[in-house]
């Protein structure tokens, strides 16, 4: 079994959908309370999102594991494309409670990627990602019908077992504000 866990970044001094924003104090805090935590297993491989708020948790937690991060575009934030009328935020805010049907096929391209990558791993994995982005991987795992399956909160830890030639299983959701829909 390889063994993965799946981080939300620390709180970040922005606001929701808007800029790249650095972490605040409390986000690099949470981030260190993560990395103690992560320290009762021997992970081999950190790989994180290139945005700032995730690679500078990645980099807290690597520090503490003795990883380096390594940034994948894969595990970027949800985007919107080009014709998308609003802010980010907003749009952010609307795609959530989409069943997956009704999702843009963009994305639901992009979360075969993500669900792809992650059966594909060899190695006990920390991921440090987005909000959406884990929504994106823990939904279809957890037999959600939409794109939104909890609110993990800021560095909380969501664990996966991937079993080759078995698939991928939840084994525990990180802390979070709402329950699977």
């Amino acid at each position: 079994m390889i063994a993965v866990a799946i981080v939300r970044h620390g709180k970040d001094a922005g606001k929701f959908g808007s800029g790249d924003p650095c972490l605040t104090a409390e986000g690099k805090a949470e981030a260190m309370e993560a990395a103690r935590e992560l320290r009762r297993a021997p992970w081999r491989a950190l790989v994180c999102s290139p945005a700032a708020r995730t690679f500078e948790t990645a980099q807290l937690i690597g520090r503490e594991l003795g990883l380096r991060p390594v940034a994948d575009p894969l595990f970027e934030e949800l985007r919107p494309g080009p014709d998308v009328a609003g802010t980010r935020g907003e749009w952010q805010r609307g795609i959530l409670d989409l069943p997956w049907d009704q999702v843009p096929a963009a994305l639901r391209g992009w979360r075969d990627s993500l669900l792809s990558r992650i059966r594909g791993l060899r190695e006990d994995t920390v991921i440090v990602t987005h909000f959406g982005t884990i929504n994106a991987i823990v939904s279809p795992l957890a037999g959600s019908r939409t794109f939104f399956a909890f609110a993990p909160r800021n560095c909380s830890i969501t664990r996966l077992a991937v079993r080759p030639g078995h698939g991928v299983a939840i084994e525990e959701l990180g802390a979070s504000k709402a329950a699977i829909s």
